[in-house]
């Protein structure tokens, strides 16, 4: 499986789903993927590759076809605030419910988290403001990890 628009080696969430059309389709509706690929006979989907914005990509599986288990959240950075408005609206629009309505976050970012009708945990974010901070170099050459921005409500 290989996405146009999508490097070979780059990461790419699983999803398992009983209905993977169902999941194909409420992804399509609510966040604005495009199926790349998709396997299965009649109305039955096997597997999908999908793509988010030329470069985003998720697998999904139905939950029958295979014994993996998919991810149960995910979080997407959106280009802006306005867009993460306008994915929030449409995701609740198609069924999926709200866990945080969109809000500004400490660093400075809108984001907002919905649970699909599967009950996996969708997170859309525009950029923050805040300045990221650089990693600290120490005298062994290891790097120190900078501690993480406070919690919000899009974190799990």
């Amino acid at each position: 499986m290989n996405a146009p628009g999508r490097e070979a080696a780059a990461p790419w969430p699983t999803l398992v789903y009983e209905d993977a059309k169902a999941a194909v389709v409420f992804f399509a509706r609510s966040f604005g993927f495009t199926p790349a690929t998709l396997v299965g006979s009649g109305e039955r989907v096997l597997r999908a590759e999908l793509v988010w914005k030329g470069g985003g990509v998720a697998v999904v599986f139905s939950a029958s076809e295979t014994d993996q288990e998919g991810a149960r959240s995910l979080s997407l950075v959106a280009e802006s605030a306005q867009e993460v408005q306008e994915l929030y609206a449409r995701a609740v629009a198609a069924g999926a419910r709200s866990v945080a309505a969109p809000h500004d976050d400490e660093d400075g970012s809108r984001c907002f988290r919905v649970a699909d009708p599967a009950g996996v945990l969708w997170c859309f974010r525009s950029e923050g403001t805040a300045a990221a901070q650089e990693p600290q170099i120490f005298d062994d050459g290891s790097e120190e990890v900078p501690q993480p921005p406070p919690a919000h409500a899009c974190a799990e």
